[in-house]
Protein backbone atom coordinates (compact mmCIF):
# COMPACT_ATOMS: atom_id res chain seq x y z
CA UNK A 1 0.00 0.00 0.00
CA UNK A 2 1.53 3.21 -1.13
CA UNK A 3 1.11 6.30 1.38
CA UNK A 4 1.79 10.04 0.17
CA UNK A 5 2.41 12.62 3.19
CA UNK A 6 2.40 16.56 2.36
CA UNK A 7 3.56 19.44 4.65
CA UNK A 8 3.36 23.20 3.92
CA UNK A 9 0.88 25.59 4.09
CA UNK A 10 -2.19 27.05 2.41
CA UNK A 11 -0.34 26.80 -0.69
CA UNK A 12 -0.50 23.17 0.11
CA UNK A 13 -4.06 22.69 1.55
CA UNK A 14 -6.93 25.06 1.03
CA UNK A 15 -10.42 25.31 -0.36
CA UNK A 16 -9.62 24.29 -3.69
CA UNK A 17 -7.43 21.57 -4.69
CA UNK A 18 -3.66 22.15 -4.28
CA UNK A 19 -0.28 21.00 -5.87
CA UNK A 20 -0.53 17.58 -2.73
CA UNK A 21 -4.09 17.37 -3.55
CA UNK A 22 -3.13 16.23 -7.41
CA UNK A 23 -0.35 13.98 -6.17
CA UNK A 24 -1.99 12.59 -3.47
CA UNK A 25 -4.73 10.89 -5.81
CA UNK A 26 -2.56 8.63 -7.21
CA UNK A 27 -1.81 7.23 -3.71
CA UNK A 28 -3.59 4.33 -1.77
CA UNK A 29 -3.63 6.78 1.45
CA UNK A 30 -2.96 10.18 1.33
CA UNK A 31 -2.46 12.70 4.34
CA UNK A 32 -2.40 16.23 4.09
CA UNK A 33 -0.63 17.81 7.15
CA UNK A 34 -0.35 21.64 5.40
CA UNK A 35 -1.81 24.50 7.11
CA UNK A 36 -2.89 27.75 6.07
CA UNK A 37 -0.57 30.37 7.40
CA UNK A 38 2.43 27.55 8.54
CA UNK A 39 5.84 28.26 9.28
CA UNK A 40 8.60 25.76 8.60
CA UNK A 41 8.96 25.01 12.70
CA UNK A 42 5.02 24.04 12.79
CA UNK A 43 6.36 21.87 9.27
CA UNK A 44 8.56 19.93 11.33
CA UNK A 45 6.54 19.16 14.35
CA UNK A 46 3.72 17.76 12.09
CA UNK A 47 6.09 15.84 10.47
CA UNK A 48 7.14 14.55 13.74
CA UNK A 49 3.65 14.10 14.39
CA UNK A 50 3.10 12.23 11.17
CA UNK A 51 5.56 10.00 12.41
CA UNK A 52 3.84 9.12 15.52
CA UNK A 53 0.60 8.18 14.28
CA UNK A 54 1.65 6.60 11.11
CA UNK A 55 5.00 5.29 11.40
CA UNK A 56 6.45 6.62 8.23
CA UNK A 57 8.34 3.79 6.02
CA UNK A 58 10.75 3.81 3.36
CA UNK A 59 9.35 0.78 1.93
CA UNK A 60 5.85 2.83 1.30
CA UNK A 61 6.20 6.23 1.78
CA UNK A 62 6.49 9.34 -0.06
CA UNK A 63 6.97 12.72 1.24
CA UNK A 64 7.01 16.28 0.09
CA UNK A 65 7.62 19.65 1.79
CA UNK A 66 6.56 22.80 0.08
CA UNK A 67 8.30 25.78 1.65
CA UNK A 68 6.90 29.24 2.67
CA UNK A 69 7.46 32.53 3.76
CA UNK A 70 10.48 33.04 6.41
CA UNK A 71 8.79 35.69 8.45
CA UNK A 72 5.98 33.03 9.67
CA UNK A 73 5.31 32.09 13.16
CA UNK A 74 3.44 29.83 15.12
CA UNK A 75 2.74 30.19 18.89
CA UNK A 76 0.37 28.22 20.90
CA UNK A 77 -2.76 30.05 22.92
CA UNK A 78 -5.37 29.36 25.02
CA UNK A 79 -8.82 27.72 23.78
CA UNK A 80 -11.58 27.03 25.36
CA UNK A 81 -13.89 25.47 22.78
CA UNK A 82 -13.41 21.76 21.60
CA UNK A 83 -11.91 20.62 24.88
CA UNK A 84 -8.37 21.68 24.48
CA UNK A 85 -5.98 23.26 26.28
CA UNK A 86 -4.26 25.00 23.63
CA UNK A 87 -4.40 26.05 19.98
CA UNK A 88 -2.08 26.75 17.61
CA UNK A 89 -2.29 30.62 15.95
CA UNK A 90 -0.72 30.86 11.93
CA UNK A 91 -0.97 34.16 11.25
CA UNK A 92 1.30 33.92 8.38
CA UNK A 93 4.29 36.32 7.37
CA UNK A 94 4.43 38.33 10.72
CA UNK A 95 7.46 39.48 10.06
CA UNK A 96 7.98 42.53 9.58
CA UNK A 97 5.21 43.93 11.39
CA UNK A 98 1.90 44.97 9.69
CA UNK A 99 -1.35 46.91 10.81
CA UNK A 100 -3.80 43.87 9.64
CA UNK A 101 -2.01 41.44 12.47
CA UNK A 102 -3.53 40.92 15.59
CA UNK A 103 -1.61 42.32 18.69
CA UNK A 104 0.47 39.58 19.81
CA UNK A 105 1.99 38.52 16.26
CA UNK A 106 2.81 42.41 16.05
CA UNK A 107 4.34 42.71 18.93
CA UNK A 108 6.47 39.75 18.48
CA UNK A 109 7.53 40.79 15.57
CA UNK A 110 8.03 44.39 16.07
CA UNK A 111 10.33 43.22 19.44
CA UNK A 112 11.65 39.80 18.94
CA UNK A 113 11.87 38.97 15.60
CA UNK A 114 14.62 40.26 12.57
CA UNK A 115 14.91 39.46 9.20
CA UNK A 116 18.49 37.30 10.02
CA UNK A 117 16.57 35.07 12.58
CA UNK A 118 13.30 34.35 10.53
CA UNK A 119 15.70 33.00 7.91
CA UNK A 120 17.45 30.82 10.39
CA UNK A 121 14.52 29.25 11.95
CA UNK A 122 13.42 28.89 8.63
CA UNK A 123 16.75 26.95 7.81
CA UNK A 124 17.26 25.21 11.10
CA UNK A 125 13.94 24.08 10.40
CA UNK A 126 14.35 22.78 6.86
CA UNK A 127 17.57 21.04 7.81
CA UNK A 128 16.11 19.23 10.59
CA UNK A 129 13.15 18.14 8.21
CA UNK A 130 15.86 16.90 5.32
CA UNK A 131 17.97 14.99 7.95
CA UNK A 132 14.80 13.23 9.50
CA UNK A 133 13.58 12.07 5.99
CA UNK A 134 17.40 11.13 5.14
CA UNK A 135 18.16 9.08 7.84
CA UNK A 136 14.93 7.26 7.83
CA UNK A 137 15.49 6.50 4.04
CA UNK A 138 11.96 8.07 3.24
CA UNK A 139 11.41 9.27 -0.23
CA UNK A 140 10.50 13.09 -0.20
CA UNK A 141 10.73 16.25 -2.91
CA UNK A 142 10.93 19.77 -1.08
CA UNK A 143 9.40 22.20 -3.50
CA UNK A 144 9.45 25.45 -3.40
CA UNK A 145 6.25 27.00 -2.78
CA UNK A 146 6.42 30.49 -1.63
CA UNK A 147 8.98 32.73 -3.36
CA UNK A 148 9.82 35.10 -0.24
CA UNK A 149 10.30 37.81 -2.87
CA UNK A 150 7.75 40.13 -0.66
CA UNK A 151 9.84 39.40 2.26
CA UNK A 152 13.44 39.83 0.68
CA UNK A 153 14.80 43.83 2.27
CA UNK A 154 16.77 44.24 -0.70
CA UNK A 155 13.78 43.79 -3.04
CA UNK A 156 11.89 45.94 -0.91
CA UNK A 157 15.05 48.44 -1.63
CA UNK A 158 14.92 48.72 2.61
CA UNK A 159 18.27 47.29 3.60
CA UNK A 160 20.97 45.69 2.13
CA UNK A 161 21.68 42.33 3.79
CA UNK A 162 24.22 40.84 5.36
CA UNK A 163 26.31 38.28 4.49
CA UNK A 164 25.64 35.73 7.38
CA UNK A 165 22.13 35.73 6.24
CA UNK A 166 22.28 35.96 2.42
CA UNK A 167 24.60 32.58 3.02
CA UNK A 168 21.59 31.42 5.13
CA UNK A 169 18.87 32.15 2.47
CA UNK A 170 21.55 30.58 -0.08
CA UNK A 171 22.02 27.53 1.38
CA UNK A 172 17.68 27.27 2.60
CA UNK A 173 17.21 26.73 -1.18
CA UNK A 174 19.99 25.21 -1.87
CA UNK A 175 18.08 21.96 0.01
CA UNK A 176 15.20 22.43 -2.34
CA UNK A 177 14.38 20.42 -5.20
CA UNK A 178 13.21 23.00 -7.98
CA UNK A 179 14.55 25.79 -9.30
CA UNK A 180 11.47 27.29 -9.56
CA UNK A 181 8.85 28.22 -6.84
CA UNK A 182 4.66 27.62 -7.34
CA UNK A 183 4.42 31.33 -6.55
CA UNK A 184 6.73 31.92 -10.37
CA UNK A 185 4.05 30.07 -12.01
CA UNK A 186 0.92 31.88 -10.38
CA UNK A 187 2.44 35.16 -11.15
CA UNK A 188 3.00 33.77 -14.74
CA UNK A 189 -0.44 32.96 -14.91
CA UNK A 190 -1.33 36.35 -13.46
CA UNK A 191 0.45 38.87 -15.26
CA UNK A 192 2.04 37.22 -18.15
CA UNK A 193 -1.09 35.43 -19.53
CA UNK A 194 -4.01 37.47 -17.91
CA UNK A 195 -6.04 34.11 -17.15
CA UNK A 196 -6.46 35.25 -13.65
CA UNK A 197 -9.59 36.38 -13.22
CA UNK A 198 -12.42 35.15 -11.44
CA UNK A 199 -15.18 36.53 -9.14
CA UNK A 200 -14.24 34.71 -6.14
CA UNK A 201 -11.33 33.51 -6.62
CA UNK A 202 -8.11 34.88 -4.42
CA UNK A 203 -4.67 35.12 -4.79
CA UNK A 204 -3.79 31.44 -4.57
CA UNK A 205 -2.48 28.81 -6.84
CA UNK A 206 -5.11 27.93 -9.29
CA UNK A 207 -5.30 24.12 -10.58
CA UNK A 208 -3.77 25.12 -13.67
CA UNK A 209 -0.89 26.58 -11.79
CA UNK A 210 -0.79 23.41 -10.08
CA UNK A 211 -0.75 21.11 -12.49
CA UNK A 212 1.62 23.35 -14.94
CA UNK A 213 4.16 23.03 -11.70
CA UNK A 214 3.22 19.07 -11.45
CA UNK A 215 4.06 18.66 -15.11
CA UNK A 216 7.53 20.27 -14.85
CA UNK A 217 8.21 18.72 -10.98
CA UNK A 218 6.38 15.59 -10.62
CA UNK A 219 5.35 14.31 -14.43
CA UNK A 220 6.01 10.94 -12.93
CA UNK A 221 2.34 11.92 -10.76
CA UNK A 222 0.60 13.92 -14.01
CA UNK A 223 -1.87 10.46 -14.17
CA UNK A 224 -4.99 10.12 -16.62
CA UNK A 225 -6.84 10.33 -12.91
CA UNK A 226 -4.94 14.22 -12.46
CA UNK A 227 -6.13 15.14 -15.29
CA UNK A 228 -9.88 14.30 -15.00
CA UNK A 229 -9.93 15.99 -11.26
CA UNK A 230 -8.88 18.92 -12.46
CA UNK A 231 -11.41 19.11 -15.38
CA UNK A 232 -14.18 18.05 -12.53
CA UNK A 233 -12.60 20.83 -10.17
CA UNK A 234 -12.71 23.61 -13.34
CA UNK A 235 -15.63 23.00 -14.46
CA UNK A 236 -16.83 23.26 -10.66
CA UNK A 237 -15.29 26.56 -9.60
CA UNK A 238 -16.46 28.35 -12.96
CA UNK A 239 -20.23 27.41 -12.83
CA UNK A 240 -20.79 27.65 -8.85
CA UNK A 241 -21.11 30.30 -8.11
CA UNK A 242 -20.34 31.72 -4.71
CA UNK A 243 -16.75 30.09 -3.06
CA UNK A 244 -18.96 28.43 -0.37
CA UNK A 245 -21.03 26.62 -2.56
CA UNK A 246 -18.08 25.16 -3.96
CA UNK A 247 -16.38 24.31 -0.27
CA UNK A 248 -19.86 22.64 0.85
CA UNK A 249 -20.27 20.93 -2.28
CA UNK A 250 -17.09 20.06 -4.34
CA UNK A 251 -14.57 20.72 -1.76
CA UNK A 252 -15.85 18.56 1.05
CA UNK A 253 -16.81 15.93 -1.73
CA UNK A 254 -13.22 15.69 -2.33
CA UNK A 255 -11.34 15.31 1.06
CA UNK A 256 -14.26 12.73 1.61
CA UNK A 257 -12.78 11.06 -1.58
CA UNK A 258 -9.25 11.29 -1.90
CA UNK A 259 -8.32 12.23 1.58
CA UNK A 260 -7.02 9.80 4.34
CA UNK A 261 -8.29 10.77 8.14
CA UNK A 262 -8.72 14.23 6.75
CA UNK A 263 -10.98 15.06 9.68
CA UNK A 264 -8.40 13.50 12.86
CA UNK A 265 -5.51 15.56 11.29
CA UNK A 266 -8.01 18.69 10.87
CA UNK A 267 -7.82 18.24 14.48
CA UNK A 268 -4.20 17.46 15.09
CA UNK A 269 -2.68 20.42 12.72
CA UNK A 270 -4.95 22.64 15.14
CA UNK A 271 -4.12 22.07 18.81
CA UNK A 272 0.02 21.37 20.13
CA UNK A 273 0.05 17.79 21.13
CA UNK A 274 1.49 14.64 19.86
CA UNK A 275 -1.28 11.89 18.88
CA UNK A 276 -0.40 8.34 19.20
CA UNK A 277 -2.59 5.78 17.24
CA UNK A 278 -4.11 3.52 19.51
Amino acid sequence: MKRYFAFGCSYSDYEWPMLPDLIGVNFDKYYNFASAGACHQFMLMQLIQAHELYQLNPATDYVTIGTTGFGRFAFAQECPTFNETFEWKKHGDIFPEFDQHPPKARLWAREFDSYRYSVYRSLSALKTIKLLLTSMGIKHKIYKAVHNKHQDPEFLQRVTLDEQTTEMVTEFYSLCDTKESVDDYLMDYMRNRGEYYHPWLDGHPTINVSRRFLETYFPEYNTDLVQRVCQENEYAINTTPTRKEYVDNYRENFLRVYRTDYDILNRVKGHPRYVKQT
